[in-house]
């Protein structure tokens, strides 16, 4: 059926919040049946840093679903760890 099948999701004109669902395929239910799935999912257009993973909801709509994923607390602790640390290369440098 749609083994493997890359998905390319073009999100220049839309923008999605954190744990926002787009609605990508409007299927019959049970059509994902089987362990059908979609392989490379590649989305453009979105600002960098930005995840996203596909949801299927096979029972009871059949849908296949866009959703920007919530950070890891771990990336946001190290972003913050990376921003707190700036002065302090800073000062080093300029000593």
């Amino acid at each position: 059926m749609f083994n493997n099948a890359r998905v390319n999701v073009d999100l220049s004109s839309y923008s999605m919040g954190v744990g926002q669902m787009l609605r990508l395929f409007d299927a019959a239910p049970g059509q994902l049946a089987d362990g059908h799935t979609f392989g490379e999912l590649n989305v453009t257009g979105a600002p960098a840093g930005q995840a996203f993973h596909l949801a299927y909801d096979d029972d009871p709509t059949g849908d296949v679903f866009l959703v920007r994923s919530v950070p890891e607390p771990g990336a946001a602790l190290l972003a913050l760890v990376g921003v707190a640390a700036l002065p302090v290369l800073q000062r080093r440098r300029g000593a």
